[in-house]
């Protein structure tokens, strides 16, 4: 069964939405009422050795980037962050090993500006599950829902790049991380950029954590449209066109994952305040497509060409 699959037939129907509970299950961070002008977002990201980082790794590389990835879901719904906490299992916890999650610790305090406030600890293959909590203004977290006809469809950042990192880590040395291993180590925060989405600009928003074909799905399910994305203007990291070719490239931007940058949609009329705000929160954008009544379907235009998109992006099971 795929992760997605399980979450809506089995997890969303236990997921209750009442007055406390704003938004529950099947967005980037769940939403809970702290008072009339104030709302709470929570959401858990959980890191597999193996699975989503390599063995032999430097854990505080590890540690750092599982803390950035959890805030990125706080960037996506245009949250401030207030803290978050950090579970680790580890084989065996030695004092080397200690001072390595310690330094990752605190460089992902520092990268992302949020303090830790609690976490546990077993014994257990190496897993790190960090739950970041963050406050927006009540009514105006962004959702995948939300969407309009005729919505531009905007990215930040470039993409492809963490997944070509990943075919090949050069090194995990966490003084000597080539500019490609970063995409890959030290994923984006775009806080300062979503927490001004969130004010009017965009209408959806998610992070890309499991490639474009797959997460701009995501959008489109919850909006009821569909879309038509430049496969031209899609903004490729140039060291993963370097590394990997044109073609190969894009493909790790479709369904490769991890890039953790911002995808969201706004009206036309907003063309302007997008590209205003890129300016003021140092965050490239580039418009790709726009969303049409064509329910969930994705399609992706090339030299003129339209082909329906059957990626559906990267898969945990």
């Amino acid at each position: 069964m795929k992760e997605f699959s399980f979450i809506k037939e089995f997890m969303k129907p236990l997921s209750v939405s009442d007055e406390h509970v704003v938004l529950g299950i099947g967005d980037d961070a769940a939403v809970i009422r702290l008072g009339e002008n104030e709302e709470l977002v929570v959401s858990t990201d959980t890191q597999v050795e193996s699975r989503h980082f390599p063995v032999g790794a430097d854990y505080a590389l590890v540690v750092a980037r599982a803390i950035g990835c959890a805030v990125s879901d706080l960037a996506a719904m245009g949250a401030q962050p207030l803290g978050f906490t950090l579970s680790l299992s580890c084989p065996n916890l030695n004092v080397e090993l200690a001072r390595r999650i310690a330094e990752g610790v605190a460089m992902g305090i520092e990268r992302y500006q949020t303090p830790i406030i609690g976490g546990d600890t077993v014994q257990g293959p190496f897993t790190i599950s960090v739950t970041v909590m963050g406050r927006v203004e009540a009514g105006q977290a962004l959702r995948r829902t939300g969407a309009q006809d005729d919505d531009d469809l905007w990215v930040t950042g470039t993409l492809g790049g963490s997944a070509a990192a990943l075919e090949e880590i050069d090194n995990t040395d966490i003084g000597n991380l080539s500019a490609l291993d970063q995409a890959y180590w030290q994923p984006p925060c775009r806080l300062e950029f979503g927490q001004g989405l969130a004010r009017g600009i965009a209408t959806s928003c998610l992070d890309l954590s499991d490639g474009l074909a797959g997460d701009v799905r995501h959008i489109l399910q919850s909006s009821g449209l569909g879309a038509e994305i430049d496969r031209g203007r899609i903004p490729i990291n140039p060291l993963a066109l370097g590394r990997v070719g044109r073609d190969a490239s894009f493909e790790l931007a479709f369904q490769g994952g991890d890039d953790y940058e911002l995808l969201f949609t706004a009206p036309a009329s907003k063309r302007q305040e997008v590209e205003s705000l890129s300016l003021t929160s140092n965050t490239p954008v580039t418009r790709i497509g726009r969303l049409n009544l064509n329910r969930e379907i994705l399609l992706i235009v090339d030299d003129g060409n339209a082909t329906i998109c059957t990626n559906s992006g990267y898969g945990h099971f």
